[in-house]
């Protein structure tokens, strides 16, 4: 996805793609994933700019060995971090992988007033004899999404958030997250049953039937896909102008990520 933007804005320059396929350093500007690169950090070349997207994961470990590995090439590189979400819930600042000034901000508020994301409107749908406010949380300090699946996965809220949808947003391209895979299946089910054409997408759905569920839902055919954690970040589709969130958020960093798929400009 990178590459191809990247491409339309840079027509001149050639690229190249380092992941488990293949491992090609030939471009100007090289892609990689960072899971395949950090295994084979003595195959990173003198490289003169390391642009870090989603800079606010510089901190784990198979970053920093790629950002030591490219030092180690070449001690005058320089080295940018693009994120739109830099806090992190563990208290490791960006300064730890390298990170010494920041060079450039803008806020979602500044973004939508420049006219490069709309401005979202927001609705709170109040589901009768829900209190998530005893939900325990894990050891990292995300609310336990068993007992959010407990308290929110019921036939008359399913039901009632697919009424509501309709009232407020039917006709509307829609990611649904949810607590859990079982909750997001049921939440489906609800919208199937009113008629909605809906589909489930998880982390164990296979690569073609994700690319077929994404490619269906960005022509048109489907109108509603619900998920866990798949579409949180990264994922761009420029036609989804409605976000249900069915779950609570303890970090600022993972709502944004998620209230975000909803407020591109088309």
């Amino acid at each position: 996805q990178n590459k191809q933007k990247f491409s339309f804005l840079n027509p001149h320059w050639s690229t190249s793609i380092f992941d488990a396929k293949q491992k090609d350093f030939g471009g100007q500007a090289t892609f990689a994933m960072v899971q395949s690169l950090s295994r084979h950090p003595s195959d990173i070349p003198h490289i003169d700019h390391l642009v870090i997207d989603e800079a606010h994961h510089a901190t784990a470990d198979t970053y920093m060995r790629i950002i030591d590995a490219v030092h180690k090439a070449n001690s005058d590189v320089v080295m940018s971090g693009w994120t739109a979400t830099p806090s992190r819930s563990d208290g490791f600042g960006l300064k730890r992988a390298g990170f010494d000034n920041c060079c450039a901000e803008i806020t979602i508020g500044q973004l939508v007033d420049l006219g490069y994301l709309v401005p979202p409107k927001a609705f709170r749908c109040v589901l009768d004899g829900v209190d998530l406010s005893e939900v325990s949380k894990t050891s990292t300090g995300e609310f336990d999404m068993e007992e959010v699946e407990e308290i929110l996965d019921v036939d008359v809220h399913n039901r009632t958030i697919v009424e509501k949808w309709k009232e407020h947003a039917e006709g509307r391209k829609t990611i649904v997250f949810c607590s859990t895979v079982d909750h997001a299946s049921h939440v489906t089910e609800a919208f199937q049953d009113a008629g909605v054409n809906a589909v489930l997408l998880t982390g164990k759905t296979s690569k073609r039937d994700r690319q077929r569920i994404l490619n269906d839902f960005d022509n048109g055919f489907t109108q509603v896909v619900c998920n866990v954690a798949v579409l949180t970040e990264g994922y761009d589709s420029q036609p989804v102008s409605c976000v249900v969130l069915l779950r609570p958020c303890s970090f600022k960093s993972t709502m944004l990520q998620m209230i975000g798929r909803g407020l591109r400009t088309v």
